[in-house]
């Protein structure tokens, strides 16, 4: 019996075919339904015996070595999974889908060398360009089996001949972010720029390599580099902000905010970190516009309904913005931040007990997080709530740590005329955080003309 009745035989007993159609005739794509419907069955053994039926018909379909291998592979005889995937290569051995598929099966298997091995033959053939492909499987290859160097070389290399390959750069950036190689590729991105100074995916790893390094001005040179080779290279853009915003330069930030508005659909999430740069710049009104088109784009956003009330906050429009924190706090309950303004809020509009609740709902979310308790202890000192924020502060060093707290109780003490107590709290806070004493002055700007309290802060100075 031949293949063909063979296979016919296959069909017509799974009721794909009939006794009188004629199997040359099926598309592979009722073949591979076939297969999968028995799959589905987990009738295996089955579904192989049509592949093999439907492969020995048409040696040359790559498709069909590839679905068996799956099956194989899926089913534990990952060996055998890639004889059939090297089977299917004899057949095309410049099918580059293939030889990329035998690559990762000898990965999941950890046998990198003969992995390596067979992707080295495949390399002595042509392949029209896309050979790149197979190197940066080598690639990852090399790196899986600990050969780092070599894999560094090998992509240093391909990087030379496709300077300006997005996917060569993203091997390369993970390769050296995962092997912590960035000092070593910041020479080898400066010399590939020298001999290719228009690739912008170049400059874009540049930036990244600057950026990790904390280099921050070559950073952003190289990313603003990148976007005017390619102005429509949004990644250069995007990163190019965030350096911005680490470093608080919000003008140059806002300079290209302005420029991605004119090319690119911007996010909600965009709106918002524009709005954040205004609101930093104090022009608190624009930053509310920004926000209100940041909830149009997306009404479920918590970030942009929580920065509209800190806006009006700042704007001191208290009673104003409790809706938009309300909204925040619905959306996302979790978060302390939120609560942690809400309470300021009702604070400021003379609802103490609220405002008490709701700075203990921030802390409930989790009582670690110091910066909680600061805010809450910041608004007692400033309402001049002074025993209540050494209650407070009672609570908070049972909970939790932060350099703050002495210079807080220090303020209170003072405040309350504890000369005494207020110097040893002082003299505390003072030999375990002197960098942060600046926080006693802005809790009580009155001290900054306390001589004691002045000359203490000298000794420690002279001392430190």
């Amino acid at each position: 019996m031949d293949n063909w009745e063979t296979l016919k035989n296959l069909l017509i007993e799974q009721k794909v075919l009939s006794q009188k159609e004629t199997v040359s005739t099926v598309e592979n794509t009722v073949i591979m339904q076939a297969v999968d419907q028995l799959l589905s069955t987990t009738k295996i053994e089955k579904a192989l015996q049509i592949l093999d039926g439907a492969i020995g018909c048409q040696t040359h379909c790559i498709p069909l070595y590839q679905k068996k291998s799956q099956i194989l592979f899926d089913e534990g005889f990952r060996e055998n999974a890639i004889q059939v995937l090297l089977d299917a290569h004899q057949k095309d051995v410049q099918n580059v889908d293939i030889i990329l598929s035998i690559g990762e099966a000898y990965q999941a298997i950890g046998n990198h060398n003969a992995g390596i091995g067979f992707l080295d033959k495949c390399l002595e053939l042509e392949y029209q360009g896309l050979e790149v492909e197979i190197i940066l499987m080598k690639c990852n290859l090399l790196c899986s089996s600990d050969q780092i160097d070599e894999a560094f070389d090998l992509i240093s290399d391909t990087l030379s001949h496709y300077p300006n390959d997005p996917e060569v750069h993203q091997i390369f950036n993970r390769m050296i972010s995962i092997n912590k190689m960035q000092e070593t590729s910041e020479s080898v991105i400066e010399q590939l720029i020298d001999c290719h100074p228009y690739s912008e995916q170049a400059w874009l790893t540049l930036g990244h390599i600057y950026y990790y390094n904390c280099k921050y001005a070559k950073a952003r040179m190289s990313y603003e580099y990148a976007f005017l080779i390619e102005p429509l290279l949004e990644e250069a853009h995007r990163q190019y902000i965030s350096v911005c915003l680490d470093t608080r330069s919000y003008r140059k930030a806002l300079k290209v905010f302005s420029e991605m508005i004119q090319k690119f659909d911007l996010t909600a999430d965009d709106l918002v970190k524009i709005a954040d740069c205004y609101i930093e710049l104090t022009d608190y009104k624009r930053a509310i516009s920004f926000l209100e088109h940041a909830v149009k784009k997306d009404p479920l956003n918590d970030q942009a309904f929580y920065k509209i009330g800190l806006a009006y906050s700042l704007l001191e429009t208290h009673s104003f913005c409790l809706n938009y924190i309300k909204k925040a706090i619905r959306l996302n309950p979790d978060n302390e931040d939120y609560h942690v303004l809400y309470g300021q809020v009702l604070y400021q509009l003379g609802d103490k007990k609220a405002a008490f609740k709701s700075f203990y709902n921030a802390i409930d979310i989790d009582p670690l997080v110091e910066t909680s308790w600061e805010a809450f202890l910041t608004m007692l000192i400033h309402g001049k709530d002074y025993y209540r924020a050494l209650d407070v502060l009672d609570e908070a060093d049972m909970a939790t740590y932060s350099l703050k707290f002495e210079y807080m109780k220090a303020a209170c003490l003072y405040a309350l005329g504890k000369r005494k107590e207020a110097n040893h709290a002082l003299e505390d806070a003072l030999v375990e955080a002197f960098t942060q004493h600046q926080v006693l002055f802005d809790l009580m700007p009155r001290l900054t003309k306390d001589k004691q309290v002045k000359d203490m802060i000298a000794y420690y100075l002279f001392e430190g």
